[in-house]
């Protein structure tokens, strides 16, 4: 019996049991009114049809690819050494062959000339039979393509071919006085390979002929042929055509049949549905289906109520009144045969048969009753032997659980000395450890303090070498300053009184060019006011090298004056880099944009140099010359 049919004859045997109630006809009644506007049940199956042609075309060149590897192809390979000739049992023809063309294999000549000549080596041959050709591989390669062809789609064809789907959707507001109930239910299902899915006669002849090309082509791959050739490397496209493939026919229908697989495109097959649905649902179909609905609804409650015991009392109670009933029933059938019997409407023979069908009937019932006490003693036999095992179970318990009671008291006074012992190992490990520690502290400090009175020595010394020669440097720095100070002040004196004697001589000599003279005191005093300014020059450089060494200047800058004198320091200072910076461009533009002429006609001799007199506002001792020759540039434009 199939699954189905278990189904089918359980769902009738409920459905007989229940219809019989008028609550539960009441309450399917009432599911069946409620509106259903979503419910619908769908099913769909699948047929495939599948394209003859190339099952045929393979089970058409399948035969002859059968013939080409029977004929068993194969290259003998002959590999040969020069081995003793006491290994020798056999010598072939190209062994004499090769002793003839190498007669340094014949060492020595026997003395006696009776004796036969006898080499010391010998050439040998072992002929090896190779089946890996070409042609052999390429029957492999299309062997393993064609069972990947079919397989694939015959695997295929097997899942989509008879594949059922149901999907059943119900939503159902039943009310039902004091109980209401929402009900939505939803079911999809899909069964493949479906038994029930039957195929037509055509689809059912493919497919087997296609189960034929599987074992068929199965059965090629594990020929001894194929087995040989499976252990070399497959071949891999493109396939070479050589004169076996082309000329015989039983490789060019191999190849004919590789050619066609390879072209061939699509599927084989095509998939058809076949789709019905219902909704709303017909009378019957309703009928079963609803009945579900009452079903889970009662599972709901037991389970939720756990009532399974109170349900299970009341099922057996209610056996055993209907058994009393049908007995109560026998017994007054046998009554009523007596009384007919007495009747005359009976004769014994009849009442005899009625009789012996009534204690058969009783029998029966006897012997399900007593085969039911039988169950139920052998249930108590096993509850009492349960019982008692458990009994035992829990006194060897209850040893075990004094004996390990006992156990415990022991260890937990060995554990309370253990505690005992650990603590006054860990009192005694912290006051060595602190001890320890206190005196790594000590001597820590102690090398602390001598590494630290050893540096701020030599700090201090450092410090006292820099500071000496930082003193030395700024007072060796101060004469130097000191001494060019005095040096050009000496000079300022003198060039201020040589030039006041002439000015004043100038003055008494010349009254009537007491214009010219003026304009010669004028030069003189401007030349007086750069001296000055060399002298602030001086001054500044002096406060600056005395800034950088550190050392403060020995006179208050703070004063008016002296302050308005180091304004006019910083002034000066300002200007000369303005006036240096303007000489400096020019000498980058005439070293990197002048050049020399080129050579010209030759010129007259050069007259010898002339001095140019001293400007008015020359520096006493300074001297100007003409240049001689003048640069020109080679551009013409000056950047």
């Amino acid at each position: 019996m199939t699954e189905l049919d278990l189904y089918y004859r359980a769902f009738g045997d409920y459905t007989k049991a229940v219809t019989q109630d008028k609550t539960h006809a009441r309450t399917l009644h009432s599911i069946r009114k409620a509106a259903a506007p979503d419910d619908r049940l769908e099913a769909t199956r699948t047929r495939c049809i599948i394209d003859e042609e190339w099952i045929a075309t393979i089970e058409k060149h399948l035969p002859l690819v059968e013939k080409a590897i029977k004929e068993e192809r194969q290259f003998i390979r002959q590999e040969g050494e020069t081995v003793l000739i006491e290994k020798v049992k056999k010598v072939s023809r190209d062994s004499v062959v090769h002793l003839a063309r190498h007669s340094d294999l014949i060492s020595h000549i026997p003395e006696d000339t009776h004796e036969q000549l006898t080499p010391d080596k010998i050439y040998m041959v072992e002929n090896e039979s190779n089946y890996a050709i070409y042609e052999n591989r390429f029957l492999y390669l299309l062997l393993c393509y064609t069972r990947d062809f079919v397989d694939l789609r015959y695997t295929k064809i097997s899942e989509l071919g008879n594949t059922y789907r149901g999907n059943l959707r119900i939503r159902k507001h039943i009310d039902l006085g004091k109980r209401s109930i929402e009900f939505d239910a939803v079911l999809d299902e899909v069964a493949k390979n479906d038994p029930r899915s039957k195929r037509d006669k055509t689809e059912s002849d493919l497919i087997e002929r296609l189960e034929t090309i599987r074992l068929w082509v199965g059965a090629l791959l594990n020929t001894p042929l194929m087995n040989e050739v499976s252990k070399v490397a497959m071949l891999r496209p493109p396939i070479t055509r050589t004169n076996v493939l082309r000329m015989d026919n039983n490789f060019k229908a191999a190849v004919e049949l590789y050619d066609y697989l390879t072209a061939y495109e699509g599927d084989g097959y095509e998939i058809e549905e076949i789709k019905k649905s219902f909704s709303p649902f017909t009378d019957p179909m309703a009928k079963e289906i609803f009945e579900v609905i009452p079903l889970l609804s009662f599972l709901t409650y037991k389970y939720g109520n756990s009532i399974e015991k109170d349900l299970a009392t009341a099922y057996q109670e209610e056996e055993e009144r209907r058994q009393r009933e049908r007995l109560e029933a026998e017994k007054e059938a046998i009554r009523d045969l007596r009384e007919r019997v007495k009747r005359r409407e009976m004769s014994l023979e009849e009442f005899l048969l009625a009789l012996e069908e009534r204690v058969k009937h009783l029998e029966t019932a006897l012997e399900a009753s007593e085969e039911k006490r039988k169950r139920l003693d052998e249930k108590n036999q096993r509850y009492k032997a349960e019982i008692d095992r458990l009994v035992e179970v829990e006194a060897a318990l209850n040893r075990k659980i004094e004996a390990l009671t006992e156990e415990n008291r022991g260890l937990a006074a060995e554990l309370a000395r253990t505690i005992a012992d650990y603590e006054a190992r860990i009192v005694a490990l912290r006051e060595e450890h602190e001890a320890e520690l206190l005196a790594l502290r000590e001597e820590h400090k102690a090398e602390i303090a001598e590494l630290t009175e050893r540096h701020a020595t030599e700090i201090a010394v450092l410090e006292e070498a820099h500071r000496d020669a930082m003193e030395a440097a700024a007072e060796r720095h101060r004469s130097e300053m000191t001494a060019t100070a005095e040096r050009h002040r000496s000079e300022l004196d003198a060039t201020i009184a040589r030039y006041t004697a002439e000015a004043a001589a100038v003055a008494e000599a010349r009254t009537a060019e007491s214009t010219a003279a003026s304009e010669r005191i004028a030069s003189l005093t401007e030349t007086v006011n750069t001296y000055r300014e060399t002298e602030i020059a001086l001054r500044a450089e002096l406060h600056a090298r005395g800034a950088e060494l550190g050392r403060a200047p020995d006179e208050d800058l703070t004063e008016r004056e002296r302050f308005l004198m180091l304004e006019r320091e910083r002034e000066w200072f300002e200007k000369m880099f303005k006036e240096t910076w303007g000489r400096t461009k020019k000498r980058i533009r005439k070293d990197l944009l002048w050049t020399k002429p080129k050579k010209a006609e030759p010129a007259a001799p050069e007259a010898a140099p002339t001095e140019t007199p001293v400007p008015s506002d020359a520096a006493p001792g300074e001297v100007t010359s003409a240049p001689t020759e003048k640069t020109t540039p080679t551009d013409k434009t000056e950047e």
